[in-house]
């Protein structure tokens, strides 16, 4: 599990890029999957946060959201 403090280097459209920590993507996951009640997969969310799969997988087991996810959808990740 990375630590909090971890940052994530993401380029958005326009070409600009960000560094996120594992706390603005802990956040971003959050906001993503709670209005579909976390019906997505790890990679869904990845996709829609421009993020790495494996970021998003590292947040969701440091916050113990990996049940919350689509029923298996972490095992293929």
């Amino acid at each position: 599990t990375p630590p909090n403090n971890s940052t994530c280097t993401t380029r958005h459209k326009g070409g600009l890029t960000v560094s996120l920590s594992s706390e603005t993507i802990a956040f971003l996951v959050w906001r993503h999957c709670e209005p579909l009640g976390w019906d997505c997969t790890l990679r869904d969310v990845a996709d829609a946060l421009g993020v790495p799969v494996g970021r998003v997988l590292g947040v969701a087991q440091h916050r113990g959201w990996l049940n919350r996810f689509r029923a298996g959808s972490y095992k293929h990740v």
